[in-house]
C-alpha cells in the first residue's frame, strides 16, 4: 500500500518530492508506471466527464463517470491484485481507446494514443513479463487497423473511396507500429539485463560485506587470543623468581608470537591478492617449490615428511611468481601440519605432479596425512574453517589458495579420505595466462 500510496502523481505533487524509482525491484517499478498511468487516466477522464457535463447528453458524460469508476477499482485493485489488475487495465484502455475513436470526429488524432498504448504496456509489464506486454501491443494494433478497415468499408459503399488508400493507411499504421514496437522490445530487452546486473552486482556486494563482518570478527579473535596469552605469560614471568623456571616461559611466547606472525602473513596475502596486479612471468618450477620447502624447514614435523616431485627439474611455466608462492606455501605447509603421524616417518609424503598440455597447467599436490572428514570437505575453501585440532592455523589457508587461483582463471578440486590422505588439483588454462602475459 506503501509503494502505491507513495508513487500517485497527486500525492508526490503535495509532498514536494520528485519521483525517484532508485532502490526498487522492476516489478515494483512497473506497478509505479501503471499506478501513474491509471492516475492520469483518472484525471483525464474527470476533465472529459466535465466538459461533457455541459455540453453533451446524460448518456455520453454517464459513460465518462461509469469509465472513471472503472479505473478507480483497477487503481484502489493494484494494491492486492497486481498481475489481474494490469490485465484488465490495458484491455480496459484499449477498449475505451476504441470507443473514443469511434466517437470522436477528428479519429487520427484519438487513434495516435493507440501508439502510447503500446509503449506503456512495454513498460508496465516489463521484461520480466514480455509476451504479456507484447500481447496488448499486438491487441493495440489489430483494434486500430480493425477500426480502419470498418471505417474504409463505410466510407467505400458511400463515397466509393479508392482501395489503395485504405492499403496506404494500412502499411503506414503497420509501420509505425513495427517501429514503435522494435524500440520497446529493445528498451525492454536493455532494461532487463541492465536490472539482471544490477541484482548480481547487490548480491555480489551483500556477499562481500557479510564475508567482511565475518573477516573482521574471526580476525579479531584471532589477533586477541594469542596476544592475551602473551600478556598473561609476561605478567607470570614478571612474578617468577627462579630464572630456570623464567626461561621455560620464553618457547611459550615465542610459540605465541609464531601463531601472531603466520596470522598475518595470511591476512597480507589475502588483501595482497585482491589489489594486487597479476605479473606473470617465466617459473623454473622445481625451485619455486624447494624453495617454498626450505622455508617451512623450522615447522613441527618437517624432516618426519618426504617431498617427491613428478616432473623434470627443468619444468617451467608462466604464472605469477607471488601467487604461485602463496599456493606452495599453503598446500605445502598443510601437508606438514596434518601428516599422519600414526605411519612409520619413511611412509609419509607429499606428491607433486605437474602436466602441462597444449591447453591446461595441471597440479597435483598428493599426501597420505590425515585427511578430511567427508562432511567437512564442502567448507574447505570457506573462510576461517578449521577441520581438525590437530594444528592450530588461521582457518584462512585454503580460501587464499581457491582464492587466487581463481583470480587466476583456475579452479581448484580436493579429493580426500579421512586417514589415507589427500589430494589436491589445481588446473589453470594457458590460453589465459598467455594472453595476459
Amino acid at each position: 500500500m506503501k509503494l502505491l500510496l507513495d508513487y500517485l502523481p497527486f500525492l508526490r505533487f503535495f509532498k514536494r518530492k520528485s519521483v525517484s524509482y532508485i532502490g526498487y525491484t522492476s516489478d515494483e517499478r512497473s506497478t509505479i508506471i501503471y499506478s501513474q498511468i491509471l492516475t492520469l487516466t483518472i484525471i483525464l477522464f474527470i476533465i472529459n466527464l466535465i466538459q461533457d457535463v455541459f455540453t453533451e447528453s446524460i448518456s455520453i458524460w454517464g459513460v465518462d463517470l461509469l469509465m472513471t469508476l472503472i479505473v478507480l477499482l483497477l487503481l484502489l485493485g493494484l494494491v492486492k491484485y497486481d498481475l489481474v489488475s494490469k490485465v484488465l487495465g490495458f484491455l480496459f484502455i484499449n477498449l475505451a481507446l476504441l470507443y473514443f475513436t469511434v466517437i470522436t470526429e477528428n479519429k487520427t488524432q484519438v487513434s495516435t494514443i493507440f501508439f502510447s498504448a503500446v509503449a506503456c504496456a512495454f513498460l508496465v509489464f516489463g521484461s520480466s513479463r514480455f509476451w504479456l506486454g507484447f500481447a496488448f501491443s499486438v491487441l493495440s494494433f489489430l483494434l486500430i487497423a480493425g477500426f480502419e478497415i470498418y471505417s474504409a468499408s463505410l466510407l467505400t459503399h458511400s463515397m466509393a473511396v479508392p482501395k489503395h488508400d485504405l492499403n496506404g493507411t494500412l502499411i503506414n499504421l503497420f509501420s509505425a507500429y513495427c517501429m514503435v514496437i522494435l524500440s520497446m522490445i529493445v528498451l525492454t530487452k536493455i532494461n532487463g539485463v541492465y536490472e539482471s546486473n544490477l541484482l548480481e552486482e547487490k548480491k555480489k556486494i551483500q556477499e562481500a560485506n557479510e564475508e567482511l563482518d565475518r573477516f573482521v570478527y574471526s580476525m579479531s579473535h584471532d589477533l586477541r587470543a594469542p596476544l592475551a596469552s602473551i600478556k598473561g605469560l609476561v605478567q607470570i614471568a614478571q612474578r617468577e623468581k627462579d630464572t630456570e623456571q623464567l626461561i621455560q616461559y620464553f618457547p611459550l611466547i615465542e610459540d605465541r608470537v609464531q601463531k601472531l606472525e603466520s596470522f598475518t602473513e595470511d591476512i597480507t596475502n589475502f588483501t595482497r591478492n585482491n589489489s594486487t596486479e597479476i605479473n606473470r612471468g617465466i617459473i623454473n618450477l622445481s625451485e619455486a617449490i624447494k624453495e617454498s620447502w626450505n622455508s617451512l624447514q623450522y615447522s613441527e614435523g618437517f624432516a618426519m615428511i618426504k617431498l617427491m616431485l613428478n616432473f623434470s627439474d627443468q619444468q617451467t611455466l608462466l604464472m605469477d611468481r607471488i601467487r604461485l608462492k602463496i599456493i606452495l606455501n599453503n598446500l605445502l605447509s598443510n601437508a606438514i601440519k596434518y601428516q599422519n603421524y600414526s605411519k612409520p616417518t619413511n611412509e609419509r609424503f607429499l606428491k607433486i605432479n605437474f602436466q602441462e598440455t597444449e591447453l591446461v597447467y595441471k597440479f597435483t599436490f598428493e599426501d597420505n596425512g590425515i585427511g578430511i572428514q567427508e562432511d567437512q570437505q564442502t567448507q574447505m575453501f570457506t573462510m576461517f574453517h578449521r577441520a581438525t585440532t590437530q594444528a592450530q592455523g588461521s582457518g584462512l589457508g585454503l580460501f587464499i589458495v581457491k582464492q587466487i587461483t581463481e583470480k587466476l582463471g583456475g579452479s581448484i578440486e580436493l579429493i580426500s579420505s579421512q586417514g589415507k590422505g589427500s589430494s589436491f588439483i589445481l588446473a589453470f588454462g594457458k590460453m589465459n595466462f598467455n594472453s595476459e602475459a
